[in-house]
């Protein structure tokens, strides 16, 4: 220590009472040309922080009523509470088991992409949601790679009696099989929805239109389908699923004799939402077929990246930039 810091070593003493007094030791070791090692040079410096502040009116989240809990940890979604909010405290631990919570249920893998403490414990993470939902699990969408599908929709038909929506996205495994046999189990389901994922047999669409009470169905994805199956899609839905009230088709070949036939077939329906169509134009007879069966239908617009409504005679979009971004393989 050097001579000027110890003659003031007794005015820094005296603010030790209020203060933290922190030492840091620059150290400059350098090397001579010849490899020398030079004399250690020690400068002391000081940096005073002041005193933390006391709050007197601190406010203690925990002590929160356990429906306001509730309500958070619905909108936070079931991953980060299953992962993360849960450890926070004794008490949102407590709370986070709670059934009401996973009455409607999202798995994003998505979440579990930056988190590999995590990404290898789906299988657990689908157990503790079905555990804690005690049976009154209502709706749950899986959306993402997700292995051993087969399994979890195994494991979510044993155990949850009440379930009326179910949504799977991006999952390239085959579990058409294992689907139907789940949704049987499933006597509530009103709505099913599967993007991005296989593509339904004749045998597999046949089931699903076993199902009386189901109203919304979705349906397409990332597959590619030749200009010869441009209609295969919209005819199992339309000889299969006559109750539909709602219809989402995604990455289709559809064209007008398609859409006429589902039309026919499902004369509920009520709206029906068109996502990346190459052949399909909306001219004056099947605009005329749809107010006439006061269908309303939205479309994708492609290059303006944005919904179109159909039914609107004012809509902004130009036909054939709209129904044309692809050639057409004659």
């Amino acid at each position: 220590m050097d001579i000027h810091t110890t003659n003031n070593k007794s005015e820094m003493d005296s603010k030790r009472s209020n203060s933290r007094l922190i030492s840091i030791d620059n150290t400059s070791n350098k090397k001579g040309k010849h490899h020398e090692q030079d004399e250690l040079t020690v400068h002391p410096v000081y940096q005073w922080i002041p005193p933390r502040r006391v709050i007197s009116d601190f406010r203690d989240w925990a002590g929160l009523p356990d429906d306001v809990f509730i309500n958070i940890f619905v909108k936070a979604e079931t991953i980060p509470v299953i992962c993360s909010a849960q450890f926070v405290c004794r008490k949102w631990h407590e709370v986070s088991k709670k059934p009401q919570i996973f009455q409607q249920v999202i798995i994003d893998t998505l979440y579990l992409d930056f988190d590999i403490q995590y990404s290898h414990k789906f299988v657990e993470i689908v157990k503790t949601v079905i555990d804690r939902s005690d049976g009154c699990l209502e709706e749950i969408s899986i959306d993402g790679h997700v292995n051993f599908i087969q399994e979890h929709l195994k494991l979510i038909s044993e155990r949850s009696p009440c379930l009326k929506r179910l949504s799977i996205n991006s999952v390239v495994e085959e579990f058409e099989t294992e689907l139907i046999e789940a949704c049987r189990k499933f006597p509530l389901l009103e709505k099913l929805s599967l993007i991005g994922c296989f593509k339904f047999t004749d045998k597999g669409m046949q089931s699903i239109g076993q199902f009386t009470n189901l109203k919304e169905f979705a349906v397409g994805g990332f597959f590619l389908m030749e200009r010869s199956q441009s209609n295969k899609v919209a005819y199992q839905i339309a000889n299969n699923l006559h109750g539909l009230r709602k219809l989402e088709i995604y990455n289709s070949t559809l064209d007008r004799n398609g859409l006429m036939a589902i039309l026919d077939g499902c004369p509920d329906l009520q709206n029906i939402y068109l996502r990346d169509f190459k052949f399909l134009k909306f001219e004056d007879d099947l605009k005329a077929r749809l107010a006439l069966d006061k269908v309303k239908v939205k479309c994708f617009d492609y290059w303006k990246v944005k919904t179109v409504d159909v039914n609107d005679p004012n809509a902004d979009y130009d036909c054939e930039d709209f129904y044309n971004y692809c050639l057409h393989d004659d």
